[in-house]
C-alpha cells in the first residue's frame, strides 16, 4: 500500500477505521477522534514490532495486511472502550492483536530475514 502524502497515516485510512468501527463513511462527527486513534494504533504497531514503516516494507516488499488488521483491531477496541464505566478492570485487546503483529517483531524467531542461521 502506498502512502498518501496528504494522509495523516502511514498505512491506515480513515475509511478503513470507520468500517472497522461500524461507522457510516459519510458521518464525519468522529473523524478527528478516529484519526487520533489511528495514529496511536500505528505508533503501537511500530513500538510493538520494534521496527519502522520502512523496515517492514523492505522486509516484506509490501505492507502486510495482518499489521493493518492489527492496527484496525486496536482502533475498534479503543473506540468501543473509551473509558471504564464500572469499577471492574478493563480487558486488554484480545490475543489476536499479538498474534498478528508478533511475527514481525524484531528479534523473534519468526521474523522474516532476522535471526536465521545458514
Amino acid at each position: 500500500m502506498k502512502k498518501n502524502s496528504e494522509s495523516p497515516f502511514k498505512f491506515l485510512t480513515l475509511d478503513a477505521i470507520k468500517f472497522q468501527c461500524s461507522i457510516v463513511p459519510d458521518e464525519h462527527y468522529w473523524d478527528d477522534y478516529l484519526t487520533a486513534l489511528g495514529k496511536a494504533a500505528e505508533r503501537k504497531v511500530f513500538k510493538d514490532t520494534c521496527r519502522t514503516y520502512e523496515e517492514i516494507l523492505e522486509m516484506e516488499g509490501e505492507w502486510p495486511s495482518d499489521l493493518t488488521l492489527a492496527a484496525l483491531m486496536l482502533c475498534a477496541h479503543w473506540y468501543k472502550n473509551r473509558e471504564p464505566d464500572t469499577n471492574q478492570s478493563m480487558y486488554q485487546v484480545p490475543y489476536a492483536y499479538e498474534a498478528l503483529y508478533y511475527p514481525y517483531r524484531k528479534g523473534t524467531y519468526s521474523s522474516v530475514g532476522e535471526d536465521e542461521e545458514d
